[in-house]
């Protein structure tokens, strides 16, 4: 899942006695017809990033990196980045960073909004490069769903910077230690959020506080 439907006649047939067990770890909210029932019933184990799920999958089990060698958080000069290409946007992630980008500045490395080029591109090790040079960035899923918690999340954790998190309503109960992010619903709107940010900025106790 959510590729099934690719590879699926339209007759399928379960033969007697088989086991089917659903894989996903892809947000049933960006592709409801896996919340059809007719689909949801051909499978006898459920194997994804739901707590309640036979098998969970969750993705911070997937990491196999360590903690990135630290630099002094107060020596990044580098503030706020993002890197997103999906246009997914079921969790209205584009509404509010178009909102956010009017009171503080974001570079943008994905295919969205861009605004930095990258010299050279080899995955997820040049993310987590990126991510170390900067005091926060941005951790936006592309949809809001209790126990959705993403890569997006981790990776910067991975690389020592501050995630500014919308996403899972549930979302401290995957957190590896209090105070490791912000999070986006502790604020009323962008400008708040906004002024926060600037906040730690200039207040090298408040932005350190994360990392405590």
């Amino acid at each position: 899942m959510p590729d099934l439907h690719k590879y699926l006649d339209d007759d399928i047939t379960k033969v007697p006695g088989q086991v089917w067990i659903s894989w996903n770890m892809e947000c049933e909210e960006n592709h409801l017809w896996m919340k059809d029932p007719e689909i949801t019933q051909l499978f006898d184990i459920t194997m994804d990033y739901h707590l309640a799920s036979d098998i969970p999958c969750l993705y911070h089990r997937r990491f196999k990196e360590k903690l990135m060698q630290q630099q002094n958080p107060l020596e990044k000069q580098n503030k706020i980045c993002m890197f997103i290409s999906s246009l997914f946007n079921q969790s209205a992630r584009q509404e509010y960073i178009l909102e956010l980008m009017k009171y503080v500045e974001i570079d943008s490395y994905g295919a969205w909004l861009n605004n930095k080029t990258l010299m050279e591109d080899s995955g997820r090790s040049t993310k987590l490069n990126i991510y170390s040079k900067y005091k926060f960035v941005i951790a936006f899923e592309n949809a809001i769903y209790p126990d959705y918690v993403t890569e997006k999340f981790y990776h910067h954790l991975l690389a020592g910077a501050v995630p500014i998190y919308l996403g899972a309503p549930n979302i401290e109960t995957f957190i590896p230690g209090e105070n490791c992010f912000v999070n986006v619903n502790d604020f009323k709107e962008p400008k708040e959020l906004a002024s926060f940010l600037k906040r730690c900025y200039i207040d090298n106790k408040l932005y350190l506080n994360f990392y405590h």
